[in-house]
């Protein structure tokens, strides 16, 4: 068909995304995306070192998340010009006023000091303003850039948290392969990656958790991905609705959804399938990799309870751990008796829902749970980059390791 999204995929430059279909509804409230004469009064406030407007443009378009493609034209179309970015530090280093979003501000300085090698003055804003701006960053630039940024961040602030645990992973990311040009589209809920690789052999479809990561940005994960012979789909609900009724983009239920990842398997001419799930992104990676009989399904402290609620208001943790309880019943029911390829739950020892999930899971013939000990988060890729042993996911996914040995 013409408009099969499947065919798309494959047209499309390796990466480009597909339309995003249905946003955030956060993000329904404005439309983040740049309407042509948007983006080249953009282009033309930069062409003219007017680091301000571009600024007030950026800040207007933010989301409560960031996906701004706003921020992304700014960040990386203006600050091509050296010029540009050196006005741009003037700007903020002379005003010292941030009147529009001091986050989107501190990042676009920083990725102006970045270019120009200029030492940011942190002087400006708070501390948790910078950690907040190398946050959002991460999601955007290459780790090169975020191992950069963050260092400079974190010698400033020896007393912060987050960044230098940003910066330890960034650290831990290895570099492009030749030809790897992928960017991840924050706004987008498909991108399809071809594998660089001479002889592929297979599918991996990852499915982001709630906020639109594995844990740790697709721009770091996909490093990794590129390393094992597998074409890779990356997979978000920008709902936010536990992927219920699939993606969009694929059609109005996930049997279009799984329909679709069928097609796209067979239109790639490769046998093996495998699916990793990060967090909400998990249990629908056992679904659908149940659907189409994949070899290798990995869930990473996946959820179980689609996002149920108790009723209107939000529940207790007490609430919360029942939900899991039976989410991880109804789960553990449907797998027991049933053929299926290798399917592994990889959980926080000390995380007390992820561990009833997988002390449920551990009781199904055929389904292995991986357990980090002493672990009391629920992001598990995280901590994976940050021990070494990540490689040893994507080595499992594609069939060429027996565990990942989480022991060592």
């Amino acid at each position: 068909m013409a408009d099969d999204p499947v065919q798309r995929l494959l047209v499309l430059p390796s990466g480009a995304p597909l339309p995003p279909g249905r946003r955030n509804a956060l993000l329904a409230k404005r439309d983040v995306t740049l309407r042509p004469a948007e983006t080249e009064a953009l282009k033309q406030h930069a062409a003219q070192g007017d680091a301000a407007r571009v600024m007030a443009i950026a800040a207007a378009h933010l989301g409560s998340e960031p996906r701004c493609e706003a921020l992304r034209l700014a960040a990386f179309t203006a600050l091509q010009e050296t010029a540009f970015a050196a006005r741009l530090i003037a700007c903020f280093e002379g005003t010292g006023q941030w009147p529009h979003h001091p986050i989107v501000e501190a990042s676009l300085y920083l990725l102006a000091c970045a270019h120009t090698n200029h030492a940011p003055r942190f002087d400006t804003v708070s501390k948790l303003v910078w950690s907040s701006a190398a946050r959002w960053l991460s999601d955007y630039c290459p780790a090169e850039t975020v191992r950069t940024l963050s260092e400079a961040i974190a010698r400033h602030f020896p007393d912060l948290l987050f960044v230098p645990r940003l910066l330890a992973a960034a650290s831990e990311v290895p570099p492009a392969l030749p030809g790897d040009q992928f960017w991840d589209r924050q706004d987008s809920c498909a991108q399809f990656v071809r594998t660089l690789h001479p002889e592929p052999r297979g599918l991996l479809v990852c499915l982001c958790g709630f906020h639109g990561r594995m844990g740790i940005p697709l721009n770091f994960l996909h490093r990794w991905a590129t390393r094992i012979p597998y074409h890779t789909l990356y997979l978000r609900d920008l709902s936010q609705s536990y992927y219920r009724t699939g993606l969009p983009v694929f059609g109005s239920a996930m049997v279009h959804t799984t329909a679709a990842l069928g097609r796209l398997q067979k239109a790639l001419g490769v046998d093996e399938l495998a699916f990793y799930g990060s967090s909400m992104g998990g249990l629908v990676a056992i679904r659908l990799g149940l659907a189409l009989n994949a070899q290798r399904i990995l869930s990473a402290a996946g959820t179980v309870d689609s996002g149920t609620t108790a009723g209107s208001r939000e529940p207790t943790d007490r609430e919360r751990l029942e939900i899991t309880r039976r989410g991880a019943a109804r789960l553990a029911q449907d797998l027991d008796g049933r053929e299926h390829g290798r399917i592994a739950y990889l959980y926080g020892a000390d995380h007390e829902r992820d561990a009833v999930v997988g002390a449920t899971l551990a009781q199904v013939s055929g389904v292995e749970t991986m357990v980090l000990d002493d672990l009391n988060r629920h992001n598990i890729d995280f901590h994976l980059v940050l021990s070494k042993r990540y490689d040893r996911v994507f080595s499992w996914l594609a069939g060429d390791r027996k565990d990942i040995d989480l022991k060592n």
